[in-house]
Protein backbone atom coordinates (compact mmCIF):
# COMPACT_ATOMS: atom_id res chain seq x y z
CA UNK A 1 0.00 0.00 0.00
CA UNK A 2 2.73 2.49 0.94
CA UNK A 3 4.78 1.59 -2.13
CA UNK A 4 1.81 2.50 -4.34
CA UNK A 5 1.63 5.94 -2.70
CA UNK A 6 5.36 6.45 -3.22
CA UNK A 7 5.02 5.51 -6.89
CA UNK A 8 2.17 8.00 -7.38
CA UNK A 9 4.10 10.77 -5.61
CA UNK A 10 7.25 10.01 -7.60
CA UNK A 11 5.30 10.13 -10.87
CA UNK A 12 4.01 13.61 -9.99
CA UNK A 13 7.53 14.75 -9.11
CA UNK A 14 8.95 13.27 -12.33
CA UNK A 15 6.25 14.93 -14.41
CA UNK A 16 6.85 18.31 -12.79
CA UNK A 17 10.64 18.21 -13.14
CA UNK A 18 10.61 16.74 -16.64
CA UNK A 19 8.16 19.40 -17.86
CA UNK A 20 10.33 22.13 -16.38
CA UNK A 21 13.56 20.81 -17.89
CA UNK A 22 11.91 20.19 -21.25
CA UNK A 23 10.40 23.71 -21.40
CA UNK A 24 13.65 25.42 -20.48
CA UNK A 25 15.63 23.34 -22.98
CA UNK A 26 13.13 23.97 -25.79
CA UNK A 27 12.82 27.73 -25.26
CA UNK A 28 16.55 28.22 -24.82
CA UNK A 29 17.19 26.37 -28.08
CA UNK A 30 14.35 28.11 -29.95
CA UNK A 31 15.41 31.60 -28.87
CA UNK A 32 19.13 31.16 -29.46
CA UNK A 33 19.02 29.05 -32.62
CA UNK A 34 16.06 30.58 -34.43
CA UNK A 35 14.50 33.69 -32.87
CA UNK A 36 17.61 35.79 -32.26
CA UNK A 37 19.29 35.06 -35.63
CA UNK A 38 15.97 35.62 -37.45
CA UNK A 39 15.38 38.90 -35.62
CA UNK A 40 18.89 40.09 -36.50
CA UNK A 41 18.42 39.17 -40.18
CA UNK A 42 15.18 41.15 -40.42
CA UNK A 43 16.19 44.23 -38.41
CA UNK A 44 18.94 46.79 -38.30
CA UNK A 45 20.93 47.05 -35.05
CA UNK A 46 18.96 49.18 -32.60
CA UNK A 47 17.67 49.55 -29.08
CA UNK A 48 14.73 47.16 -28.82
CA UNK A 49 13.80 47.78 -25.19
CA UNK A 50 14.36 50.62 -22.78
CA UNK A 51 13.17 50.96 -19.21
CA UNK A 52 13.63 53.20 -16.23
CA UNK A 53 12.80 52.96 -12.56
CA UNK A 54 10.33 55.32 -11.00
CA UNK A 55 8.39 55.66 -7.77
CA UNK A 56 5.74 58.05 -6.55
CA UNK A 57 6.46 60.11 -3.47
CA UNK A 58 2.92 60.64 -2.23
CA UNK A 59 1.97 62.79 0.74
CA UNK A 60 -1.31 61.98 2.47
CA UNK A 61 -1.20 65.33 4.26
CA UNK A 62 -0.81 67.43 1.10
CA UNK A 63 -2.74 64.98 -1.08
CA UNK A 64 -0.04 65.37 -3.76
CA UNK A 65 2.32 63.00 -5.36
CA UNK A 66 5.54 63.46 -7.27
CA UNK A 67 7.08 60.99 -9.66
CA UNK A 68 10.74 60.41 -8.85
CA UNK A 69 12.84 58.73 -11.53
CA UNK A 70 16.23 57.13 -11.28
CA UNK A 71 18.65 58.64 -13.81
CA UNK A 72 19.71 55.12 -14.82
CA UNK A 73 18.08 53.69 -17.93
CA UNK A 74 18.33 50.04 -18.92
CA UNK A 75 18.58 49.48 -22.64
CA UNK A 76 18.60 46.20 -24.51
CA UNK A 77 20.34 46.46 -27.89
CA UNK A 78 19.71 43.97 -30.65
CA UNK A 79 23.46 43.30 -30.80
CA UNK A 80 23.36 42.08 -27.18
CA UNK A 81 20.45 39.62 -27.45
CA UNK A 82 22.65 36.56 -26.90
CA UNK A 83 24.00 38.02 -23.66
CA UNK A 84 20.54 38.99 -22.41
CA UNK A 85 19.17 35.59 -23.40
CA UNK A 86 21.95 33.88 -21.43
CA UNK A 87 21.28 36.09 -18.40
CA UNK A 88 17.56 35.37 -18.63
CA UNK A 89 18.05 31.61 -18.80
CA UNK A 90 20.50 31.69 -15.88
CA UNK A 91 17.83 33.51 -13.87
CA UNK A 92 15.22 31.03 -15.04
CA UNK A 93 17.38 28.05 -14.08
CA UNK A 94 17.79 29.48 -10.58
CA UNK A 95 14.00 29.67 -10.29
CA UNK A 96 13.66 26.14 -11.59
CA UNK A 97 15.99 24.91 -8.86
CA UNK A 98 13.58 26.42 -6.33
CA UNK A 99 10.65 24.71 -8.06
CA UNK A 100 12.49 21.38 -8.04
CA UNK A 101 13.34 21.79 -4.37
CA UNK A 102 9.69 22.60 -3.60
CA UNK A 103 8.58 19.51 -5.51
CA UNK A 104 10.96 17.42 -3.35
CA UNK A 105 9.63 19.02 -0.18
CA UNK A 106 6.09 18.01 -1.12
CA UNK A 107 7.26 14.38 -1.26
Amino acid sequence: MIIDEVIVIHEEYKKSVHTLVDDVRFWNHFINVWAIPEFKKQNEPRVIHSSGYGVYDFSDILNKGYLKMSPEIRNIHSEDLEQHSGDFFNWLMNLSLVRTYNALEIL
